[in-house]
């Protein structure tokens, strides 16, 4: 139609604009699929879409969703079932959630105050999954690894480990709700929250891959809602690169089904950066819409 109107001469500099625009945007798809396109373009192509993303939020700010934490300090104090490790005050029966890893708990800081979440690791588990995924040797918890190579506030690894009687417990800022909770209770993100959602968490996933670890599970019920934004969590089924050829290395499939890349069903699944990309626009989807 742009086309057709500039030949006719209806057209107007911003038309000629658009059209040159889609012509590149042509271009550059059928580069990719033919394989043309190098690293080095692709990284310009990511700077320049950040670049533009955070010049649009510098005028227009960012909008998030903001859930309510299930605790209070209040809530907390009332337990009945309280046990006291390095300053921490932990809340038996004031519980968050149990997974693969462990069962997770609230309480908080004993002189503070701050309201924080415990997971009470299961170390057996944890090491059957380093040595499943072939973690590189001597590591057991990549959040070790993402704690000191990364200062991404996004990435919602732990604030503080406790080992005590042969007991691992990891303690983490408690956020506000699960996004995938939120949704359930609210609906459908507006466009700007869903897009300030997904890609603060597309640039918390960039400089994970930038370690060398891809996540895996970019569930909602992974992204915890904050009035400052976002949090990334749950790493327990990433994967890592290891050895001379940078491959990553998987040695069973978690998460949720129907988020995973169909790569992963495979029976010896091709792991890189981009089953991460599938995975956040499956995010984008259930934010716009609310559906699966």
């Amino acid at each position: 139609v742009l086309l057709r109107d500039i030949k006719s001469g209806k057209g107007t500099p911003e038309m000629q604009k658009q059209l040159e625009t889609l012509q590149e945007s042509y271009q550059s798809d059928l580069r990719r699929a033919s394989g043309e396109v190098t690293p080095e373009e692709l990284a310009k192509e990511d700077d320049d879409a950040t670049a533009k993303y955070e010049a649009y939020t510098a005028s227009e700010g960012h909008e998030f969703p903001t859930g309510e934490a299930k605790y209070s300090l209040d809530d907390l104090k009332s337990s009945t079932a309280t046990r006291e490790v390095n300053g921490y005050t932990i809340c038996l029966d004031k519980t968050l959630g149990a997974g693969q890893m462990g069962e997770i708990v609230a309480g908080y800081n004993t002189a503070t105050g701050q309201v924080v979440a415990f997971k009470r690791v299961n170390q057996e588990e944890q090491e059957h999954i380093a040595r499943t995924n072939n973690y590189p040797e001597g590591v057991t918890d990549l959040e070790d690894i993402i704690k000191a190579e990364t200062d991404n506030p996004t990435l919602g690894v732990y604030r503080d480990k406790i080992e005590q009687d042969g007991e691992l417990i990891k303690v983490y800022d408690l956020q506000g709700q699960d996004l995938d909770s939120y949704i359930r209770e609210n609906g459908k993100l507006p466009p700007k929250q869903s897009l300030d959602v997904v890609i603060q968490t597309v640039k918390a996933l960039r400089d994970l891959h930038k370690i060398g670890i891809v996540h895996l599970d970019v569930s909602p019920m992974n992204i915890l809602t904050t009035k400052d934004g976002i949090r990334l969590t749950d790493f327990h089924v990433a994967s890592v690169q290891n050895g001379n050829n940078n491959n990553y290395s998987r040695g069973f499939v978690g998460g949720l089904r129907w988020m995973l890349p169909p790569e992963l069903f495979k029976e010896s699944p091709v792991i890189d950066e981009s089953s991460d990309t599938f995975e956040a626009s499956i995010l984008l989807y259930r934010a716009v819409t609310g559906k699966y």
